[in-house]
């Protein structure tokens, strides 16, 4: 078995009593929850961090009293009369 590094020190297994060997066992597993957790904890900022873009672009579209039609603004499928409206509203103010 190989020599295990832990915090700068090597440890032989091998030489190791049983108690020992399961320290370093818990020890090295400590370390892959350690790491494991510093991942999700990374995709939960990443997450966060979306939620709350998502958030303040409804809240800025809110308080300028648009949010119905920026929401169908937004969609991609216009299906309904509303949205049609406010396309051809659009595309008639470029005419001008």
């Amino acid at each position: 078995m190989a020599n295990v590094t832990i915090n700068g020190r090597e440890y032989n297994p091998e030489k190791l009593s049983n108690e020992a060997k399961e320290k370093l066992m818990m020890a090295q597993f400590c370390d892959r929850k350690i790491v494991d957790l510093k991942a999700d904890l990374i995709i939960a900022q990443i997450a966060r961090n979306s939620v709350v873009d998502q958030l303040q672009a409804l809240a800025a579209v809110e308080t300028n009293g648009k949010a119905k039609t920026a929401a169908k603004e937004a969609s991609p499928f216009k299906t309904d009369s509303a949205a049609r409206r406010v396309t051809a509203r659009k595309a008639a103010a470029q005419k001008k």
